[in-house]
Parts: C-alpha cells; structure tokens; sequence
C-alpha cells in the first residue's frame, strides 16, 4: 500500500499528521534562538609594541621589522601587515580561514616572546589582541549638525546625545568618533630652557601638575556646610 493510497483511504489521519508537523514547525521557531552576531573566529591577530617618544623612522627599524621577520614564516600566515607611528607599532598578522585560531594564537606568542629581547630597554611589551567582532558596536549613528563647527558637534554628541543613549536598556557602552578634540598648544623656546636648566620633562611634569581640581574640604557657616574646591584644571 502506497503513501498516495494511505493518505486517500484515510484523510483524518493524514491531515492529523500534517497538523502535527506544522504545529511542531512553531514551536520549533519559536524556541530557536537567534544570535545577530554569533560567535566568529576571525584569523587575524594584531600585535601593538608601544615606544614613547620614538620617531616612525625608529619605530618601523627597531620595532616592526624584526616582529614582522619573526611572525611571517608562521604556519598558516596568509598576509602580514605593519603600520608605524609616532611611539606605537601596530602589526596585523592575517592567517587563512580555517587556521586553527587557538594555536595561531600560540604561534604568534611564541614568537614575540622570542623577540622581546631584541626589542630596545624603552619599548613597552608587546600586547596581542584577537579581533571579536562581537566587540565591534553593532549600531552607527551619524550626527550632522547645520551652523555648527565639527568642534561643536563632538561636544553635542558627547555631553548630550551619549548620555541619552547610555541610559537606553541593553547598552552597554556608548563611543564618540570623529569631529576631532580641542587641544592646547605649548609651545617650548629651547633658548630659554637652556638658559634656565630646565628639560622637557620638567616642563610636561608642571603642566601635569597644574591642570588638575584639588579638593579643600568644607566650610560651615551657621547651619549651611560649603564644599571648597580649587579649580586648576587648564580651560
């Protein structure tokens, strides 16, 4: 007896059982759980050796080249990629898919560790960070503003569009990019540093300690308690 003559000589049953599946498909979706960005092992690792101070010329003779000579024979590597600048080098070590990221991981270690000591006495250890794009904001929002300078903009996004955003449920954290900050400029008479003995340090050194809100405690008149703070921060 075939399928065709089963479901014809009986119609409840076959109809019963349909309904079973289509019933079973729902309740199937609706417990399916669905993750916008599941997990994703990425083959890229990026190594970043900071230097205070150093030129980029330093940077990439010192730092980048001898880290790149080290990760590039590494199994797996499809491409490696360095970027140097003023006191940080930055590589991106690319592997093809399907490496084995744990042990691509490993490698890469293994390999700076062997080239820490090749490194100069100012340069920091070399940090390695895996690229998550669950790490990644998931939600862009572009602010564009009419009369505005970007300047203007950057401070409207920071102090009155993240703070609204923050407070939203399920954020867990808020960036503002882009517009550029306002930054003050000293400028330094080497002549006259000269003349006075002082190094640059000096110089960061005071201005670090200037620009900073010192509390002074209370003051309390009849029954009122006045909180004293020393403004100091640079405006």
């Amino acid at each position: 007896m075939g399928i065709t003559e089963i479901s014809v000589k009986r119609p409840v049953a076959t109809v019963m059982f349909f309904l079973g599946i289509i019933l079973l498909g729902f309740i199937s979706l609706k417990n399916l759980s669905v993750d916008l960005l599941p997990s994703l092992s990425y083959p890229k690792i990026t190594v970043v050796t900071e230097y205070p101070g150093a030129l980029p010329e330093e940077i990439e003779k010192l730092i980048t080249r001898p880290l790149e000579a080290q990760l590039s024979p590494i199994s797996g590597v499809k491409n490696v990629k360095s970027v140097s600048r003023e006191g940080v080098s930055v590589i991106t070590v690319e592997f093809h898919w399907g490496t084995n990221m744990d042990f691509g991981l490993l490698h890469v270690k293994e390999k700076v560790e062997e080239t820490t000591d090749l490194l100069p006495k100012g340069a920091k250890k070399p940090q390695i960070f895996e690229f998550d794009p669950s790490s990644r904001p998931i939600i862009i929002a572009v602010v564009e503003s009419e009369g505005r300078t970007i300047r203007e903009t950057r401070e409207l996004s920071e102090f009155f569009i993240k703070p609204r955003f923050e407070q939203l449920e399920g954020i867990s954290r808020v960036e503002v990019r882009g517009g550029g900050k306002q930054e003050i400029l000293v400028k330094v008479f080497p002549e006259k540093l000269a003349l006075y003995g002082i190094g640059f340090e000096e110089i960061a050194s005071a201005i670090n300690n200037y620009n900073q809100a010192i509390l002074g405690g209370t003051i309390r008149k009849n029954k009122l308690k006045h909180s004293v703070k020393i403004e100091g921060e640079i405006k």
